[in-house]
């Protein structure tokens, strides 16, 4: 079956004609598109493999077409129309399905985090899952449109979920609701450091949380600015962790009442073209900090490097994810189907590049993830993933790590040998299952504990307010 998508794939590449779009294209090869139809009336007529399954004509030109955009960047992407349907309601901030924001790590779905308040977090999901199972199909290797597709239904419909969680396999049973997403959200200073604020500071510093740059997040972050200039406020925290993006005109409009005048983004087409956002602001109002990780992405990274390169704020935290290339949409008016395709690079405002790259903080304060992934034993000069890992949890413990390199090192090996001595398990020094699972509890409580990261942006808003 995958071989015939991609022969069909690579063949109507030469021979699709959009008819519904303004700017569609004849086709380049009347033998090419022979062809196709040739191989499309043999697949119809004798395809026989993988339990005598038929396969319709929609199914071979949704599969072509797809196998198109492989080929391209992992950002462009072909939708069917109920593809599409749904792609527009995560976008829209409401739609039916269990409440957790996922990503591709490495080929893997992985939990960014749960909405809280929502099925998926009443049950349980937690930042680092790795999903691999929807009811009794594995998913691995899915794309993560097919895995939110099989998440998603109807309000009050159950799904059973199973994800690895460390080396362990959790399944969990979410009944779906309505998930209406905020695109942000005004925390209170003491409940996000879990300690006493002086009340002149709660007064003077806001700690506001950009979830997602969806399309109603100027209208909600606007009303809080206006109401956070007549209100004492002098600084704001704006946490943009685990911030997928969104929208590039919401982030434009947005830090136009933040920044000083210049620049906010330049972006440039595959022929040279640029053009350049800019704010006007001659006084911005407040002093910022933005706290970032590693899935800060895109929007959430023009907002970062806007403050940061501006001189209105600073940036606390971890280097972003790296996405600095700009996609559009195209529907096919006809049809309801549609694509995303990258067709715009950005800079940023002083002409930096960050696609594969990211934004590197003016303060680095790395929490790392808690989730060791491969049950096997790791031991001196060994190499894998997974030891880079342990060296960056061993380091937020507070271990002493002299690099970040794939090598189990023997400053790893003495520092897992004085953790399992702490910890009452056999100190000799190989960091195996009893070790792992450990590691993951005890990172996992401090994180919990403490956030690090944000104790960090307030200090450094105090001083700014000096």
């Amino acid at each position: 079956m995958k071989g015939i998508k991609k022969i069909l794939a690579l063949l109507m590449a030469f021979s699709l004609t959009f008819n519904s779009l303004s700017y569609a294209a004849e086709l380049t090869s009347e033998k090419a598109a022979a062809k196709v139809k040739v191989m499309m009336d043999i697949i119809m007529d004798r395809y026989v493999g993988e339990g005598s399954e038929e396969i319709s004509e929609a199914e071979l030109m949704d599969a072509a077409i797809k196998g198109m955009f492989d080929e391209l960047d992992v950002y462009s992407e072909y939708y069917n129309r109920d593809e599409y349907k749904k792609f527009i309601e995560s976008v829209s901030g409401k739609f039916g399905g269990i409440g957790v924001y996922i990503n591709d790590n490495n080929g893997a779905v992985e939990v960014v985090r749960p909405i809280q308040g929502t099925p998926g977090f009443e049950a349980g999901f937690a930042k680092g899952d790795i999903i691999i199972k929807i009811e009794d199909e594995d998913v691995r290797g899915y794309s993560i449109n097919k895995v939110v597709s099989l998440i998603r239904g109807d309000e009050g419909t159950s799904v059973r979920v199973t994800v690895l969680r460390g080396t362990e396999e959790v399944e969990m049973i979410v009944t779906r609701a309505i998930i209406s997403v905020p695109a942000i959200e005004v925390k209170e200073l003491s409940k996000v450091l879990k300690r006493e604020v002086s009340e002149e500071d709660t007064k003077k510093i806001k700690f506001i949380q950009l979830i997602d740059f969806n399309d109603h997040i100027n209208k909600e972050l606007t009303k809080v600015l206006n109401e956070s200039k007549t209100d004492g406020t002098e600084g704001i925290i704006f946490d943009v962790r685990d911030n997928p993006g969104g929208y590039l005109v919401e982030v434009v409009n947005i830090l136009k009442q933040l920044v000083p005048e210049g620049p906010i983004i330049h972006t440039i087409d595959k022929d040279g073209n640029k053009e350049t956002r800019s704010s006007y602001l001659k006084n911005p109002p407040f002093k910022i900090v933005v706290i970032t990780n590693n899935a800060s992405a895109s929007a959430s990274e023009i907002f970062t490097a806007a403050v940061k390169e501006s001189g209105v704020g600073k940036v606390v935290g971890e280097t972003t994810y790296g996405k600095g290339v700009v996609q559009e949409i195209k529907v096919f008016l006809t049809t309801g189907d549609a694509f995303k395709i990258t067709m715009q690079e950005y800079l940023t405002r002083d002409e930096n590049k960050i696609n594969g790259i990211g934004i590197e903080p003016d303060y680095k304060v790395e929490v790392p993830t808690y989730k060791i992934r491969e049950v096997k034993r790791l031991k001196l000069n060994d190499k894998a993933d997974d030891v880079k890992r342990i060296k960056k949890m061993l380091k937020y413990l507070g271990y002493e790590i002299t690099d970040d390199t794939d090598v189990y090192t023997k400053d790893v090996l003495l520092a897992i040998k004085k953790f399992q001595k702490e910890q009452g398990l056999f100190p000799y020094g190989v960091a195996d299952f009893s070790t792992q699972s450990k590691l993951n509890t005890v990172v996992r409580d401090k994180i919990k504990e403490k956030d690090i990261q944000a104790e960090k942006a307030y200090e450094v808003m105090k001083d700014m307010l000096k």
